[in-house]
Protein backbone atom coordinates (compact mmCIF):
# COMPACT_ATOMS: atom_id res chain seq x y z
CA UNK A 1 0.00 0.00 0.00
CA UNK A 2 0.62 3.69 -1.08
CA UNK A 3 0.70 4.50 2.88
CA UNK A 4 3.58 1.65 3.86
CA UNK A 5 5.92 2.88 1.03
CA UNK A 6 5.72 6.67 2.60
CA UNK A 7 6.13 5.35 6.16
CA UNK A 8 9.33 3.01 5.11
CA UNK A 9 10.87 6.03 2.90
CA UNK A 10 10.25 9.03 5.21
CA UNK A 11 11.52 6.29 8.35
CA UNK A 12 14.75 5.78 6.59
CA UNK A 13 15.33 9.49 6.06
CA UNK A 14 14.54 10.07 9.18
CA UNK A 15 17.26 8.06 10.21
CA UNK A 16 20.16 9.99 7.89
CA UNK A 17 20.19 7.84 5.01
CA UNK A 18 20.52 10.44 1.77
CA UNK A 19 19.96 7.68 -0.70
CA UNK A 20 17.59 4.60 -0.88
CA UNK A 21 16.86 1.53 -3.36
CA UNK A 22 13.08 0.24 -4.06
CA UNK A 23 12.05 -2.60 -5.95
CA UNK A 24 9.52 -2.58 -8.80
CA UNK A 25 6.85 -5.55 -7.90
CA UNK A 26 5.58 -6.08 -11.44
CA UNK A 27 6.82 -6.89 -14.64
CA UNK A 28 6.07 -7.31 -18.51
CA UNK A 29 3.15 -10.21 -17.35
CA UNK A 30 1.36 -8.01 -14.90
CA UNK A 31 0.25 -5.55 -17.81
CA UNK A 32 -1.41 -2.51 -17.73
CA UNK A 33 -2.42 -2.17 -14.18
CA UNK A 34 1.09 -3.43 -12.75
CA UNK A 35 2.63 -1.15 -15.11
CA UNK A 36 0.80 1.80 -13.10
CA UNK A 37 1.92 0.10 -9.86
CA UNK A 38 5.83 0.74 -10.96
CA UNK A 39 5.23 4.45 -11.64
CA UNK A 40 2.88 4.76 -8.66
CA UNK A 41 5.48 3.64 -6.35
CA UNK A 42 8.40 5.94 -7.81
CA UNK A 43 5.45 9.09 -7.65
CA UNK A 44 5.27 7.79 -3.86
CA UNK A 45 8.59 7.66 -2.65
CA UNK A 46 9.97 10.89 -4.84
CA UNK A 47 6.79 12.81 -2.73
CA UNK A 48 7.55 11.26 0.71
CA UNK A 49 11.38 11.74 0.70
CA UNK A 50 11.37 15.03 -0.95
CA UNK A 51 13.85 16.28 -3.59
CA UNK A 52 17.16 16.22 -1.75
CA UNK A 53 17.50 12.16 -1.33
CA UNK A 54 18.73 10.41 -3.80
CA UNK A 55 16.55 7.43 -5.19
CA UNK A 56 16.79 3.82 -7.03
CA UNK A 57 15.18 1.52 -8.27
CA UNK A 58 15.37 -2.21 -9.19
CA UNK A 59 14.25 -3.85 -12.11
CA UNK A 60 15.06 -7.68 -10.49
CA UNK A 61 16.00 -8.34 -14.42
CA UNK A 62 12.45 -8.92 -15.38
CA UNK A 63 11.96 -6.39 -18.19
CA UNK A 64 12.57 -5.97 -21.76
CA UNK A 65 14.17 -3.10 -24.08
CA UNK A 66 10.35 -1.82 -24.68
CA UNK A 67 8.88 -1.79 -21.23
CA UNK A 68 11.77 -0.06 -19.58
CA UNK A 69 11.98 2.24 -22.14
CA UNK A 70 7.86 3.16 -21.17
CA UNK A 71 8.51 2.61 -17.76
CA UNK A 72 11.46 5.24 -18.51
CA UNK A 73 9.72 7.78 -20.47
CA UNK A 74 6.54 8.02 -17.52
CA UNK A 75 9.13 8.27 -14.12
CA UNK A 76 12.24 10.60 -15.63
CA UNK A 77 10.22 13.22 -13.92
CA UNK A 78 11.24 12.22 -10.71
CA UNK A 79 14.76 11.83 -11.17
CA UNK A 80 15.86 8.51 -9.85
CA UNK A 81 19.73 8.30 -9.76
CA UNK A 82 19.48 4.83 -12.02
CA UNK A 83 17.44 1.96 -12.66
CA UNK A 84 19.10 -1.39 -11.75
CA UNK A 85 19.59 -4.70 -13.62
CA UNK A 86 16.96 -3.73 -16.42
CA UNK A 87 16.85 -7.12 -18.02
CA UNK A 88 18.79 -10.32 -17.84
CA UNK A 89 22.86 -9.65 -17.40
CA UNK A 90 23.77 -11.40 -20.99
CA UNK A 91 21.76 -9.15 -23.14
CA UNK A 92 24.35 -6.18 -23.10
CA UNK A 93 22.64 -4.97 -26.56
CA UNK A 94 19.85 -4.54 -24.92
CA UNK A 95 21.12 -2.67 -22.04
CA UNK A 96 22.74 -0.30 -24.73
CA UNK A 97 19.76 0.51 -26.24
CA UNK A 98 17.79 1.44 -23.37
CA UNK A 99 20.92 3.46 -22.01
CA UNK A 100 20.69 5.54 -25.69
CA UNK A 101 16.96 6.13 -25.02
CA UNK A 102 16.67 7.40 -21.67
CA UNK A 103 18.01 10.28 -19.65
CA UNK A 104 17.72 8.19 -16.35
CA UNK A 105 21.53 5.97 -15.98
CA UNK A 106 21.31 2.77 -15.79
CA UNK A 107 23.05 0.10 -13.29
CA UNK A 108 24.01 -3.59 -13.50
CA UNK A 109 26.59 -6.26 -13.41
CA UNK A 110 26.36 -7.84 -10.05
CA UNK A 111 25.73 -11.40 -12.21
CA UNK A 112 29.44 -11.06 -14.10
CA UNK A 113 31.69 -12.17 -12.15
CA UNK A 114 35.25 -11.45 -13.71
CA UNK A 115 36.83 -8.32 -15.42
CA UNK A 116 36.62 -9.66 -18.50
CA UNK A 117 32.76 -9.74 -18.40
CA UNK A 118 32.60 -5.89 -17.46
CA UNK A 119 35.24 -5.25 -19.93
CA UNK A 120 31.94 -6.37 -22.33
CA UNK A 121 29.81 -4.01 -20.87
CA UNK A 122 32.24 -1.07 -21.04
CA UNK A 123 32.94 -1.42 -24.56
CA UNK A 124 29.79 -1.51 -25.72
CA UNK A 125 28.87 1.28 -23.36
CA UNK A 126 26.28 0.21 -21.93
CA UNK A 127 26.06 1.21 -18.17
CA UNK A 128 26.44 3.62 -16.14
CA UNK A 129 27.39 2.45 -13.00
CA UNK A 130 28.66 -0.51 -12.56
CA UNK A 131 28.34 -3.00 -9.50
CA UNK A 132 30.27 -5.97 -9.16
CA UNK A 133 29.08 -8.14 -5.91
CA UNK A 134 32.05 -8.47 -3.46
CA UNK A 135 30.67 -12.05 -2.43
CA UNK A 136 30.11 -13.30 -6.31
CA UNK A 137 32.93 -11.40 -8.60
CA UNK A 138 36.19 -13.08 -7.50
CA UNK A 139 37.10 -11.71 -4.03
CA UNK A 140 38.96 -8.62 -3.18
CA UNK A 141 41.93 -8.96 -5.98
CA UNK A 142 39.45 -9.43 -9.03
CA UNK A 143 37.21 -6.32 -7.86
CA UNK A 144 40.35 -4.12 -7.04
CA UNK A 145 40.85 -5.25 -11.03
CA UNK A 146 37.47 -4.30 -11.78
CA UNK A 147 37.50 -1.37 -10.09
CA UNK A 148 40.11 0.02 -11.77
CA UNK A 149 39.13 -1.82 -15.30
CA UNK A 150 35.89 0.66 -14.88
CA UNK A 151 37.75 3.64 -13.67
CA UNK A 152 39.58 3.93 -17.28
CA UNK A 153 36.23 4.37 -18.50
CA UNK A 154 34.63 7.01 -16.25
CA UNK A 155 32.11 4.74 -15.17
CA UNK A 156 30.89 5.05 -11.34
CA UNK A 157 31.49 1.68 -9.46
CA UNK A 158 29.52 0.91 -6.80
CA UNK A 159 29.95 -2.64 -5.22
CA UNK A 160 26.63 -4.61 -4.41
CA UNK A 161 26.27 -5.51 -0.90
CA UNK A 162 29.33 -3.64 -0.14
CA UNK A 163 28.65 -3.92 3.29
CA UNK A 164 30.39 -7.07 4.49
CA UNK A 165 34.28 -6.36 5.77
CA UNK A 166 35.68 -6.94 2.31
CA UNK A 167 33.55 -4.57 0.81
CA UNK A 168 34.11 -1.97 3.16
CA UNK A 169 37.84 -2.64 2.95
CA UNK A 170 37.40 -2.32 -1.51
CA UNK A 171 34.84 0.36 -1.04
CA UNK A 172 37.46 2.50 1.11
CA UNK A 173 40.09 2.54 -1.17
CA UNK A 174 38.15 3.76 -4.38
CA UNK A 175 37.89 7.63 -5.44
CA UNK A 176 34.82 8.98 -3.47
CA UNK A 177 33.81 10.30 -7.30
CA UNK A 178 34.64 6.77 -8.29
CA UNK A 179 32.77 5.12 -5.71
CA UNK A 180 29.96 7.55 -3.28
CA UNK A 181 28.00 4.85 -1.80
CA UNK A 182 28.05 1.71 -0.11
CA UNK A 183 24.88 -0.42 -0.99
CA UNK A 184 23.70 -1.10 2.61
CA UNK A 185 20.56 -3.24 3.94
CA UNK A 186 20.70 -3.05 7.28
CA UNK A 187 18.73 -6.51 8.28
CA UNK A 188 20.83 -8.41 6.69
CA UNK A 189 23.98 -6.40 7.62
CA UNK A 190 22.82 -7.69 10.96
CA UNK A 191 23.04 -11.24 9.66
CA UNK A 192 25.96 -10.65 7.86
CA UNK A 193 27.83 -9.24 10.97
CA UNK A 194 26.95 -11.66 13.55
CA UNK A 195 29.66 -13.94 14.08
CA UNK A 196 31.87 -10.99 13.78
CA UNK A 197 33.33 -9.59 17.44
CA UNK A 198 31.64 -6.12 16.53
CA UNK A 199 28.68 -5.21 14.46
CA UNK A 200 29.10 -2.67 11.88
CA UNK A 201 29.65 0.71 12.62
CA UNK A 202 26.64 2.77 10.99
CA UNK A 203 24.65 5.54 12.15
CA UNK A 204 22.64 8.52 10.89
CA UNK A 205 22.88 7.29 7.51
CA UNK A 206 26.68 7.45 7.27
CA UNK A 207 28.90 3.58 7.51
CA UNK A 208 32.47 4.38 9.58
CA UNK A 209 35.15 2.39 8.13
CA UNK A 210 37.23 0.16 10.70
CA UNK A 211 40.93 1.77 11.75
CA UNK A 212 41.69 -1.96 12.94
CA UNK A 213 44.08 -4.62 10.60
CA UNK A 214 42.80 -6.15 7.73
CA UNK A 215 39.50 -6.55 7.26
CA UNK A 216 39.01 -4.36 10.59
CA UNK A 217 36.89 -7.54 11.80
CA UNK A 218 37.72 -10.92 13.68
CA UNK A 219 35.25 -14.11 14.31
CA UNK A 220 33.86 -14.27 17.52
CA UNK A 221 34.32 -17.87 19.17
CA UNK A 222 31.56 -17.28 21.78
CA UNK A 223 29.58 -17.10 18.52
CA UNK A 224 30.58 -20.73 17.84
CA UNK A 225 28.50 -23.63 19.07
CA UNK A 226 30.08 -26.09 17.76
CA UNK A 227 32.99 -27.28 15.04
CA UNK A 228 33.32 -30.15 13.07
CA UNK A 229 36.54 -30.96 11.11
CA UNK A 230 34.91 -32.51 7.33
CA UNK A 231 37.82 -34.37 5.54
CA UNK A 232 37.40 -34.86 1.67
Amino acid sequence: PRYRVKERAQEMVSKGFKAQKWFFRHGTMSGPEGFKLNVDLVKTVREAVGDDIEIMFDCWLSMDVNYVTKLAEHIEEYEPRWIEEVTMPDRIDSYRKIRERTSIPISGGEHEYTRWGFKRFLDAEALDVVQPDLNWSGGVSENLKIAALTSTYDVVTIFHAGFSPPGMAVSAVQSPIHTPYVELLPKIAQMSYFFYDHDLDFKDGMVTVSDRHGFGHELDPAKIESEEAVEF
